[in-house]
């Protein structure tokens, strides 16, 4: 029985750490808003570049998913994520973008794009 129990967490434990693995930018993006929630969000309703980011905590890892915007005009944003984000990053872009959070999004989470 320990045994049988073993196996199956060790799939599901599996599974977790890898999906990102087998997914198209998209695919993760819509797997990560479907089955998780933000651990924190942030709306950057006063920036140029960026509508809203959130930082979600899966498995002890830090994904970011950054709503981007078109143009000037959209108010929803496409959503791009990012991946093995470190919540120390996570924590720096949200001090210096109350400055610039276009800026502080280059500085800090861009580096992170999923492979």
């Amino acid at each position: 029985m320990k045994k049988a129990l073993f196996i199956i967490l060790f799939i599901i434990g599996f599974n977790s750490i890898s999906f990102t693995q087998n997914m198209s930018s998209e695919e993760l993006c819509e797997y990560i808003v479907d089955n998780y929630r933000p651990t924190e969000a942030v709306n950057c309703s006063n920036s140029s570049v960026l509508v809203k980011v959130h930082y979600y905590n899966i498995d002890n890892t830090g994904y970011v998913i950054a709503y981007i915007k078109k143009n000037n005009y959209d108010m929803y944003g496409k959503p791009y994520v990012y991946c093995s984000v470190p919540r120390n990053a996570w924590q720096y872009f949200k001090v210096d973008g109350q400055s610039s959070w276009g800026s502080a999004f280059n500085k800090y989470i861009t580096k992170y794009g999923c492979k």
